[in-house]
C-alpha cells in the first residue's frame, strides 16, 4: 500500500553484530538456571568478650525450602567450596555467609550490621556445623 519499506539500518546492522560462531556458542551454552535463597534463621553467635575483636557463628542445621524443619549440617555434605562468607557495607560493619548444595539450592545468612569491628573473616567447614 501506501507505507514505505522499512529502512530501519540501526535495526537491521544490529542483526549483523554478533559473529556466527557466537550465536552459536549462546545457543548450546545452557543458562544458568537462578534461584531463590532462603535465609537461614538458625544459628548462634559466640563472642567470648575478651576484647579479641573475635566472635563465631555456628550454623549447625540448614532450614527446608517451604517448611519450619531444618535438616542437619552433617547431611547437607556441603565442603568448603560451597560456602563464601565477606564483610559487607561502606564500613565492612555487615557480615554475609552464602552456602550452595550439590544440588543448587541457595541458602544465606545476612548480618547487615554487626556490633563490633572485625579486621577478617573466614570459614571453618566441620562435619557437624559451619564456623
Amino acid at each position: 500500500d501506501g507505507e514505505p519499506p522499512n529502512n530501519n539500518t540501526a535495526e537491521n546492522d544490529s542483526k549483523e553484530c554478533i559473529p556466527q560462531s557466537e550465536k552459536n556458542d549462546a545457543k548450546e551454552r545452557p543458562k544458568p538456571k537462578l534461584t531463590a535463597s532462603t535465609p537461614i534463621t538458625k544459628y548462634m553467635w559466640d563472642d567470648d568478650g575478651n576484647g579479641n575483636n573475635m566472635a563465631k557463628i555456628h550454623i549447625d542445621s540448614l532450614p527446608i525450602i517451604s517448611s519450619t524443619n531444618t535438616m542437619t549440617w552433617e547431611s547437607a555434605g556441603i565442603s568448603r567450596e560451597q560456602v563464601e562468607v565477606r564483610f559487607i557495607g561502606e564500613n565492612n560493619d555487615g557480615l554475609y555467609v552464602s552456602v550452595v548444595t550439590m544440588e543448587g539450592k541457595r541458602y544465606h545468612l545476612h548480618v547487615p550490621k554487626m556490633y563490633g569491628e572485625a579486621e577478617s573473616v573466614k570459614c571453618i567447614v566441620k562435619k557437624h556445623k559451619l564456623l
